[in-house]
């Protein structure tokens, strides 16, 4: 076991050296067991983890390998240590860069091997760091992006987590696994990813999630539940989803298990289970029973009793009518007459105090109109006023109208 250490800006340099001469070269003067524990180069990480080398079939396996080392680290910071990622791409440089018969090594772009921990499409193609992280969100499912070997990137990685709204999303990847994995062969299915956009397909799947992305939550359903979202054209990859249809649910009777209260009598529970049709079932002990039932799509839709009667259609708009018709009245509010003022203080006391008419003014507001009803009585005198006079009899004072 070797304890890992991380690279600092001189030492990340170092590596790129060796990694521009390789690839130009095929030879380098820097060796990498050396540079792995130079002090000038590297120092101890502080997180103990410690790793050996070995060969490793898949990605998967790597990924699956390094998330349990590196599982301690704050996820805030385990992503984003560049010389950490880049220390232990050195340390696996054989699995991650194999030489061929003649010893000739591929190099590839830089960032397969040096973390850019700034660009979420270059954390992901880096070759330790990027598996570990598909790992870390989707773990068994991430099987269909990390089925291949180490130093190579499948076109199920590239099309899913070049973005990244569609490769965080759980229910995404969950999806793609039911539709193109074949589990026989521990790959995706033959003719699943061409390069033409044909029906079904996976870059068919990516255009389908691009549109579902303007109208549905992804981040809130399941993968079965996205693949009843699919058009038809992904019915041929439906098989591998144990799932049914509203129509077919509606065919199917509803099993329930019922536990009945151990109180009861044997007369009553016998009488309950016979009011139930029981098929080739043997009925349990007192105290449990299978009862099956017919039922009208889900369970969570309102029973219909024995009682109920079906309502029309032409009664259901006489109701919605009678109710839009008491939604749209205006509200009648009374107006709030103003306080006593000033004047009413310095009112003459030898005036008697007005007799109180037997119907107050009432003033409604009918349709942006102010409707008033004028008192029986003068608001002045109290003399009693003719019902289409203007002016009191009495005082001469003009009436509102």
């Amino acid at each position: 076991m070797v304890r890992v250490r991380e690279f600092n800006d001189a030492g990340i340099e170092k590596f790129r050296y060796y990694l521009i001469s390789m690839r130009e070269t095929g030879e380098s003067e820097t060796l990498l067991t050396e540079l792995l524990s130079d002090e000038t180069y590297t120092k101890i990480l502080l997180n103990k983890i410690e790793v050996e080398p070995q060969n490793f079939p898949t990605k998967f396996a790597i990924a699956e390998y390094l998330h349990e080392k590196v599982s301690g680290i704050s996820p805030a910071k385990k992503y984003r240590n560049i010389g950490m990622w880049t220390w232990l791409a050195a340390f696996y440089f054989d699995v991650l860069c194999p030489a061929d018969e003649n010893g000739t090594r591929k190099i590839g772009e830089e960032s397969r091997y040096i973390l850019n921990g700034d660009e979420w499409d270059r954390i992901f193609r880096h070759l330790l760091a990027g598996p570990v992280m598909i790992y870390d969100l989707h773990h068994a499912n991430s099987i269909v992006l990390l089925y291949n070997p180490v130093d190579e990137t499948g076109d199920f990685l590239a099309q899913l987590m070049g973005r990244q709204e569609i490769g965080t999303n759980r229910a995404v990847i969950e999806a793609a696994k039911l539709l193109y994995w074949d589990e026989e062969k521990k790959r995706p299915k033959r003719g699943s990813s061409p390069q033409e956009h044909k029906p079904g397909t996976l870059r068919r799947f990516v255009d389908v999630l691009q549109q579902f992305d303007l109208t549905y939550d992804l981040y809130s359903i399941s993968g079965d539940e996205l693949i009843q979202l699919l058009p038809g054209e992904f019915d041929t990859g439906k098989n591998n989803v144990k799932s049914k249809t509203v129509k077919d649910h509606e065919k199917q009777p509803v099993k329930r298990h019922i536990v009945l209260h151990k109180t009861r009598n044997q007369e009553s529970a016998t009488e309950e289970i016979s009011r139930h049709t029981i098929q080739d079932k043997k009925i349990p002990q007192l105290g449990k029973k299978w009862v099956i039932e017919e039922e009208s799509r889900s369970d969570f839709l309102p029973k219909k009793s024995d009682d109920a009667k079906p309502i029309l259609k032409p009664e259901i708009k006489t109701y919605m009518k009678d109710a839009m018709k008491s939604a749209l009245q205006p509200l009648k509010r009374p107006l709030i007459k103003p306080a006593a003022t000033d004047s009413d203080a310095h009112r003459p006391k030898d005036i008697p105090d007005l007799p109180t008419p037997p119907e107050q003014e009432k003033i409604y507001e009918t349709a942006g109109r102010i409707k008033v009803e004028t008192p029986p009585y003068c608001q002045n005198c109290g003399k009693k006023i003719p019902p289409a006079a203007h002016f009191c009899p009495k005082c001469g004072k003009k009436l509102r109208t």
